[in-house]
């Protein structure tokens, strides 16, 4: 199921009629979270940061440094030596042997999605999508919980949302809007700076990594962004891809990664095929509210949240029932502390989950729905990767997981995708 300048700042665009723009498929809707019609610009840049998450990643997994643009220490971030490239100006280089002394603390990462001082080698057009409301499918047992909570982490009455009712009567409307197409749509990668086949190239094998192993754009870890690419990729590409990237990390800035930080060897990527997706084939209780002219069913259903949270939960009251969820059934093998490490926590010690979990999905309307979850373990953590996946495979396909009897059709393989 998986597919195998001038002066290098502003630039422009033509057409290549040699990079014709990707054809892909949308399994479950894309995150812009714009509330405006017009989101394409809000996705493209989603896209632009899940492929750069990616490309660090990869970098890191093959020894090279890939900086961290997001870095409290503004001193940790790269930044383009623009005195550097003056003095070698005037001391009578010409522009691509100045612009490679600008470079030289400028990590692989950075060299192609700019930095500091530096322009973003590409551009991205996306053209095809649609927009589409925001909502979810939960369990009736946690429809108030999971409701309120949803509300809240997507903008609720921030964004201009609304609540109405109480307890299991409340309903819940989002402004935002989602990306979809029932439709293939396209995706072209423009170079505008620098070498068109190699910039070109890398961006081709980024593509490839991030939707077969994740998801295209933000609130992966919430259910969206998966995606098929349906054509315009080959393995020469992705082999010259690869390549590239070797390439750019010998030349690159050199530096000592944090053990933090997304690296592909201390990842996992799971595709389980669902046997029975019960209990949300049917009606469900949905939060938002749901378009009544598009059987989504037929292509994915919108649970990520209670698959990754609760679907049942334990009543405080009588102490009848039990949560039931990803996020609990690591707490009670783990600790408080190592499953906040893995999901995320809030507050003042917010963090992003390192777990994601897609909604479940399916390749054609009448094809079974697939589930994928991935994620990457710090070796800091507490906790080691077989153990994540061995949890994961208990919590998804045992008999008392939350989709028995469901088989798992790929696990990420390291030497298949960075050799």
């Amino acid at each position: 199921m998986l597919n195998c300048a001038s002066l290098y700042k502003g630039g422009y665009s033509v057409y290549n009629p040699k990079n014709p723009p990707f054809k892909l498929k949308t399994l479950t809707p894309i995150w812009t979270g714009n509330i405006d019609r017009d989101s394409i610009s809000a996705a493209e840049t989603g896209v632009l940061g899940s492929l750069r998450w990616w490309y660090e990643g990869i970098v890191r997994s093959l020894d090279g440094y890939a900086c961290d643009p997001t870095d409290d220490d503004v001193s940790k971030r790269c930044k383009f030596d623009s005195d550097a490239y003056e003095k070698a100006i005037n001391c009578g280089e010409n522009v691509d042997e100045a612009f490679k002394e600008g470079l030289k603390d400028v990590c692989a990462v950075c060299r192609l999605f700019g930095c500091t001082g530096l322009a973003k080698r590409f551009r991205i057009e996306i053209k095809g999508l649609k927009t589409l409301p925001l909502f979810f499918v939960t369990h009736q047992g946690v429809y108030a919980t999971n409701g309120n909570w949803l509300f809240r982490i997507f903008g609720g009455q921030e964004l201009g949302g609304q609540k109405k009712g109480k307890g299991m009567q409340t309903e819940f409307i989002f402004r935002n809007s989602t990306l979809w197409s029932s439709d293939p749509f396209d995706m072209s990668f423009l170079s505008i700076h620098g070498d068109e086949e190699k910039n070109l190239h890398i961006l081709y094998y980024l593509l490839w990594v991030t939707t077969s192993l994740g998801a295209l754009g933000a609130k992966s870890q919430n259910g969206f962004g998966q995606v098929k690419i349906l054509n315009g990729l080959n393995n020469d590409m992705l082999e010259s891809g690869k390549r590239y990237v070797q390439e750019e990390i010998q030349k690159s800035k050199k530096g000592e990664n944090d053990e933090k930080h997304f690296n592909l060897n201390n990842f996992f990527s799971i595709i389980y095929e669902m046997k029975d997706p019960a209990p949300y084939e049917g009606v469900g209780w949905i939060v938002g509210r749901a378009p009544s002219n598009f059987d989504y069913r037929s292509y994915f259903i919108p649970c990520a949240f209670d698959i990754r949270y609760k679907s049942s939960t334990r009543n405080p009251f009588t102490s009848r029932g039990r949560d039931f969820g990803m996020r609990p059934f690591f707490k009670e093998r783990l600790n408080s502390k190592i499953t906040s490490d893995l999901f995320g926590s809030l507050g003042d010690s917010k963090s992003a989950s390192k777990i994601h979990v897609s909604h479940l999905f399916k390749e054609a309307p009448n094809e079974k729905y697939y589930l994928k979850v991935w994620g990457y373990v710090p070796k800091t953590i507490g906790v080691d990767l077989k153990t994540v996946t061995t949890f994961l495979d208990e919590f998804i396909a045992d008999k008392k997981g939350m989709f028995p009897g469901s088989k798992k059709v790929f696990e990420y393989n390291p030497k298949s995708v960075i050799g």
